[in-house]
């Protein structure tokens, strides 16, 4: 998985195990990691620390392609994630990516997430962490 510093999005490279061929994807994907594949694709992983052979433990894994405050994940922090927040919170609206609207990294999806987006977008507070 590669993300570019300061990027409003991410993307991870993989083969397909059948096809041999190089794939990217761009959306929110649950990934199932056995011994040698990840969800059905080779799994291959590397380090640049020389003498390093990664572990490869059998689990699940969540990969949320979106920049966090970025409730409705259209590529950029704005006020529709506000109103897409809001909606969710009091209108019964569709349930944003924990990651993407969790906008303090608080944990939780609350008004909190919607007034942090407010006072960074509006009143010169600070960015959504990473």
């Amino acid at each position: 998985m590669t993300i570019a510093d300061g990027a409003s999005s991410a993307s991870f490279n993989y083969k397909d195990e059948k096809a041999g061929t190089p794939k990217v994807t761009a959306t929110t994907e649950v990934l199932t990691i056995s011994d040698t594949t990840l969800s059905g694709r080779i799994l291959e992983l590397g380090s640049v620390v020389s003498n390093y052979v990664p572990v490869k433990i059998a689990g699940q894994i969540t990969i949320a392609v979106c920049a966090r405050g970025d409730a409705n994940v259209d590529g950029a922090i704005n006020i529709l994630d506000v109103t897409f927040l809001i909606n969710y919170l009091y209108r019964s609206g569709p349930a944003p990516e924990l990651y993407c609207g969790d906008a303090n990294a608080s944990g939780n999806l609350n008004i909190l997430d919607a007034t942090y987006l407010i006072s960074y977008l509006y009143k010169g507070g600070p960015p959504p962490p990473l």
